[in-house]
Order: C-alpha cells, then structure tokens, then sequence
C-alpha cells in the first residue's frame, strides 16, 4: 500500500478560503478549501441496479488508486486485507473533502483516482452529479432500507457529530459546554475551533444540523444564531477536520465541531484531558460513502474495492475493531466508547431537501463569515 498524506502543492493554490487570512485562522496540513459551487438544475436520476455479482474473492490484482477523507486506522485495517483479498495494489491519497472532490473535478478529462473513499453524503449527488460512475455493490440488498446505495454512492459507515471539550481548559474558564447554545457564551469568544463547512464533510455537517436544531433549516432564527456563532468564532477556522479534534486535545482551543469516531481514538488512546459532548439540543446520524469515479482508469478494481468495503467482512469488522459505526447495521459496534445512540438526542435529517440546498447553505455561510471575518 502506497499512501500520499498531502494533496498537491498545485492544487492548494487552486483552492480558496473565505477569511483564511485571519491571524487567527487555525494551522491546517491540508492543501485548502472549495468555492461553493452552483446547484445542478435537476438530481441526476439513479441508474438501475447492475447485475448483482459477489464480492471480489478472487486475485484479479492490478493497481487502484484512492482519494480519502478516512482515518489512517481504518485505512491500515481496511486496505492490507483488501489487497491481500485481491492482489490488488492500492495508492492512498488523504485529504479533505472539498479537496478529494475538488481534485476529481481539475482531472475530469484524464481521471487520475478511482474511488473517493469518505467524505460522501446523501445530500451531495445533486452537487456533483458528473463526477461518479453509476454502481450499485453487490451487497446492497442487505442494507437496511434507509443506507442503500442512491445509486453512485455506497455506505460504509455512520457518522454522528459531537464537540470535543478540552475540560481542563474548560474548567480554567469555568464554562460549562453541554450544546450549540452554549457555544455563544463570550468567554470563548476565540477559543472555539470550527473547520470551514465549504471544504470539511464533518463540518458541513454540523453547519446543517446547527440550522435543524437551532430553528429548522428555513427560519431565520437558525442564521441568527450562526451569526453569533461566527462572531464567537473570531475568525478561528480551518479546512481541515482533523486539526479541529488534534487542536483541541492539545491545549490549543477550549471545544471543537467535530465527530465521532476520531474523538473515540482519542480516548482509546489514553487521552484524559478531553470528553465528547453530544449536543444538548439534538445531534445527526448520516451514512458516508464511497463512490467510483466517472470513467475511472481501473474499473474493475474500484467495483471490487466497493464490494469488499461493503462486505459482511469489512462491515463486521467495523463494528467489532474500528471506532466507527458500520453502515450495515445488522452489525451493532462492540466499542464501549461509542454510546447507544437510544441514550441521546438524535434528530433525523431531510435529505432530499440538504441535497437541494447544499450549495445555497453553503453560500449564505461564506457571506455570513466574510461579513465579520
């Protein structure tokens, strides 16, 4: 396994961010954010479901390459298996999710990747509708109803969002952090971490859910709290997730928007200075997918590589070795550091009208900053 933990130089010049200037923008390692782009007129209509064929158990070997938004954890338990299984030879390439989708877009003409791996939700198909090719895995019809494929993407995984509250600096402040809400109070005024909601899945994530929670999507209540939110951000921001939880159990900011699975590591890890908030007001639940890429160099393999991520293989072991929650949910996670989401206060999300309006959201959000930033 071959694996690249930057994205080109080039690529980052390309790329922009709104406020990023700050002098208290966050340090990020990645190479930069996405301008929002316009919505498409019309959702893509989802192909017909291929032949069903099994899984690959064969060596049909070859090269793969793959952009990813995942953590290395899951990429070092995932991709030795997969290549072992296939003699398949895997190049990973890690970024952001603006910056994966952003690079397939620059290489649409030659396609120099395969699959995106992370990073995909429902609610960005209508977005970037020309960008994957039409595959269904083969094991999509043991997913339950609501996590089967749209047709392009194929889910591996679920993401529920949290903060990440760094108590020793919390308890300094003498602040308590329970929710959204208690984001505004002025003590943190520059000591909240937020990644830019334009680049970073997670963080376009909590961007949807602060307007669900905080309101309902279409009330002006929601954007008059994300106004105060941004003003108590004070310019913080980064294009990349990961600096937001690693920044936060450093000592560098007090609380972060983050999700799940890399605080779990964290507190696998031994970390003692940091505890996972679920938000008071309500958190979301969301598959992440995967997708072939349109026109993909190595097609057999990104088909074969859709069909083992979305094996009973590789989804038992998401839920019996990773610190995520698998897609398939016939499988139920063994990790005592992930709660029964029963326990907590979790909103379900409209789809079909985040995928209308993503771009919309998006765009509000970037005026919104620019507005104070």
């Amino acid at each position: 396994m071959k694996k690249a933990l930057a994205l080109i130089i080039s690529l980052a010049m390309m790329l922009s961010i709104v406020g990023c200037g700050s002098s208290n923008s966050a340090a990020s390692g990645d190479a930069g954010a996405t301008t929002p782009q316009a919505p498409a007129a019309a959702a893509p209509t989802a192909p017909a479901a291929p032949e069903v064929t099994q899984p690959a158990d064969t060596k049909i070997g070859g090269n793969l390459t793959i952009y990813t938004t995942t953590d290395d954890s899951n990429i070092e338990r995932v991709i030795p298996a997969f290549e072992e299984l296939t003699g398949v030879d895997v190049e990973i390439i890690s970024g952001s999710a603006g910056e994966c989708i952003s690079r397939i877009q620059a290489e649409q003409n030659n396609p120099q990747c395969d699959v995106q791996w992370g990073g995909l939700t429902p609610s960005d198909l209508n977005k970037y509708p020309d960008l994957w090719e039409p595959y269904v895995s083969a094991n999509d019809a043991d997913y339950p109803a609501e996590y089967r494929s749209n047709g392009y993407f194929n889910y591996f995984m679920l993401q529920t969002i949290n903060l990440l509250v760094n108590t020793e600096l919390a308890d300094e402040l003498g602040v308590e952090i329970k929710g959204y809400n208690d984001l505004l109070n002025p003590a943190l005024k520059g000591k909240i971490i937020h990644a830019d909601p334009t680049s970073s899945s997670s963080a376009w994530r909590h961007l949807s859910t602060q307007l669900l929670v905080m309101g309902g999507y279409d009330s002006q209540e929601s954007w008059d709290y994300l106004e105060k939110f941004i003003q108590n951000l004070d310019g913080v921001t980064t294009t990349s997730s990961s600096a937001v939880y690693k920044q936060v159990a450093e000592g560098e900011y007090v609380v972060g928007l983050t999700y799940e699975n890399v605080c779990v590591e964290l507190l696998e890890s031994g970390a003692d200075n940091v505890q996972m908030v679920y938000m008071d007001e309500g958190t979301t639940c969301c598959p992440f997918g995967a997708a072939v890429v349109k026109d993909a160099k190595n097609m057999e393999q990104a088909k074969a590589f859709i069909d083992y991520l979305t094996s009973d293989d590789c989804q038992r072991g998401y839920a019996e070795d990773s610190s995520s929650r698998p897609a398939n949910t016939k499988f139920q996670s063994t990790n005592d550091y992930l709660v029964d989401l029963n326990t907590i206060t979790v909103v379900p999300e409209d789809q079909d009208y985040l995928s209308a309006n993503k771009s919309d959201i998006q765009t509000k959000w970037t005026e919104l900053w620019a507005k104070y930033n």
